[in-house]
This record gives structure tokens, sequence and C-alpha cells, in this order.
């Protein structure tokens, strides 16, 4: 089981209300990234839910750049009814007089005036029923599921490439290993034949010499460590990739690092064309297993 981080889903409830219900649309959308980070965009009236709302998506969704977005169909439905600033209106009336009285101004204030006095009229956030809120917090559980299911759909895709990446990087080691062992035994042999060579015209502490400065450079020829490495990388990858965890988009990267530093050192030591083409060939597959791994959870 492999979950994406990007994904997509979208829930339209309806709650009541003294009036009328009102809908209530939600848009969940996610993002990949390193770790996990949420932008709520609420009303005012449930801007106090948005601490719990992140907490929710962290829990269930682990990883990601997590966008919500909540929108009612009538902005105004959880406000108080609208009245009038006295204050307001006492000091805007005797501001006026003033200077009707300082500038000799005459007229009067009608009624149409007063709509324009600023903040003149105020509402204030009625107070949520508790059953409103878990309507809320129920259909947001239900949009994560939504999510969590696209996400999952978009992580087989993944889980597939990634697989055959591997049944690939497995066929070429294997054919890297066959070339290297020839390799390998034809120059053993090239410098056993210089060995005898040699021995049979130089003194012996000479011939030592040049033995350990031949052996050293076999060593540095021999990629049956970093073949056994590689191949072991390969089956945690095929580990991972079949287990249930929820998070592991980080045990892939830190498993890939090792399969590249194998790949490099493997490139750097070989000494034949042909296994060279080989080792890019590994390479090449584990930057593009590394390009999907970014956007595993």
């Amino acid at each position: 089981m492999i979950q994406s981080m990007t994904g997509f889903s979208t829930k339209t409830i309806s709650i009541p209300t003294s009036n009328e219900p009102v809908n209530v649309n939600m848009l969940l959308k996610s993002l990949n990234t390193r770790f996990f980070e949420a932008s709520c965009r609420l009303p005012h009236i449930f801007a106090a839910y948005e601490t719990e709302l992140i907490k929710l998506f962290k829990k269930r969704l682990k990883r990601g750049q997590i966008y919500f977005t909540l929108h009612l169909s009538d902005p105004q439905c959880f406000k108080t009814n609208i009245t009038a600033s006295v204050t307001t209106l006492e000091g805007y009336l005797n501001a006026i007089n003033q200077i009707k009285d300082k500038h000799s101004i005459s007229g009067e204030i009608g009624i149409e005036s007063l709509f324009k006095i600023p903040h003149l009229f105020v509402s204030q956030d009625a107070e949520i029923p508790e059953e409103v809120k878990k309507a809320l917090f129920d259909a947001a559980e239900e949009l994560i599921d939504a999510m969590i299911a696209s996400r999952l759909a978009e992580g087989e895709q993944i889980k597939a490439d990634i697989q055959a990446r591997i049944d690939h990087m497995a066929e070429e080691v294997v054919t890297l290993e066959i070339g290297y062992k020839k390799s390998f035994a034809l120059k053993q042999a090239e410098i056993q034949d210089k060995l005898d060579d040699i021995r049979s015209k130089t003194s012996e502490d000479f011939a030592d010499n040049q033995r350990a400065l031949l052996y050293h450079a076999l060593d540095k020829m021999d990629l049956h460590e970093e073949i056994t490495r590689f191949k072991g990388h390969l089956e945690q990858i095929g580990i991972i990739l079949s287990s249930d965890a929820a998070e592991k988009g980080k045990q892939f990267d830190f498993t890939l690092q090792e399969l590249a530093r194998e790949a490099n050192t493997i490139a750097s030591k070989c000494s034949s064309a042909q296994i060279s083409n080989h080792a890019i060939t590994l390479k090449v597959e584990i930057e593009k297993c590394r390009e999907q791994i970014q956007n595993v959870v």
C-alpha cells in the first residue's frame, strides 16, 4: 500500500439554522512537500475550529501541503439581529451639531443620511450549536476518507512504476555481476602471469613488492562487496514497497540514497565500458525512482 501526497476531494452538506438550512461547501486539496503543512480558509464564525481541523488533518493525512476551504451559501446565517450602535450615532450627531453651530450651516439629517454613517449598524456572531459542529467534523472525516482514497489510487500507479524499475535494476545488476566476474577472472590470470614472470627474472624481495602493488590494483577493481550491498538494498526497497506502513516516503528516500552510493562506487571502480554502461543504467533508474518517491507519504 502506497499513498501519494497529492489528492483532491470535495463535499457539500446542509446544516440547520434558525431560519432555513444553509449549504456548507468544503474542499480539501493536498500537494507534495517534505513535511506536513496545512492552510485553512474558514468563515469568521468557524475560525475557532482551525486548530482542531489541522490536528485532524495531521493525524489522518500524515504528510503533504494541505489546503482546506469552507464556504457558506449564506455568510450571515449565524449572525445575531442587526442593531444600531447608539454610541456611534450620538458621536456623529454631536459632531454634526458642533459643525453647524460653529459654521452656521443649516439643514436637517434625514433617515437616508443615517445609512451612510460607517459602523452604525452592527451584528454579532451567534454561538454555534454543538450539533452543527459535530456535522462539520463528521463531514471533514468523510472528506479525508475521500482524499485518502484518491491518494491510494495514485499510489498504486507509483507502486507499479517503482516495482518495474526495481525489477529492471535487479536484471541489470545480475548482468553487471556476470560481466564483472569474467573481467575480474581475466585480470587475476593476467596478474598471476605477470607475477610468475617477475619471480623468474628478479629477486624475491622485488617480486613481493610487485605482488603487493598488483594485488592492490586488483582489489580496487573488486566489486563483489558493492554488488552484494546493492542487491540487499534492492530487497529492502521491495520490503518497503509491500509493507502496510502508512508512511514510506522517507524510508524509500534513505534506501535509494544507499543504492545511489553503491551505484556510484561501482561506476568509479569498473574497468570495462560494458560494465560501466550497466552502472549508468542503474543510476538512471535510481533517479527515476527518487522522482517518484518525492510524492509518497
